[in-house]
């Protein structure tokens, strides 16, 4: 298994667990808004990631304020609009953190 199917694996687990938290930036929240999506089926778009829908990473968290982890970004499209969506799994916590779920801009 690579290293990018064990994330997603998890990230999946964490999700299916409730153990998730889905960062309320502006930028978020607008795209649900835009997209007319919930929260829930934010997560299950986030469920039907695949290698495919690889961008980039992994990478550490580059926020100093923030805790340490690994960071993936991906690409997937929805209803025409190409999506870009980054996880990060925490060092030493169960639970994945949506940071960002938006529009891609480029």
């Amino acid at each position: 298994m690579s290293r990018l199917d064990f994330f997603l694996s998890l990230a999946k687990k964490y999700i299916c667990d409730g153990k998730y938290h889905f960062a309320e930036r502006e930028k978020n929240k607008q795209c649900l808004a835009t997209l007319g999506i919930t929260l829930l089926d934010a997560l299950n778009l986030i469920m039907e990631l695949s290698e495919e829908d690889y961008y980039k990473g992994p990478e550490n968290e580059r926020n100093p304020s923030k805790k340490p982890g690994t960071v993936f970004s991906f690409r997937k499209e929805y209803e025409g609009q190409p999506l870009y969506i980054k996880l990060k799994l925490p060092e030493a916590e169960e639970k994945v953190i949506v940071i960002s779920f938006h529009i891609a801009e480029r």
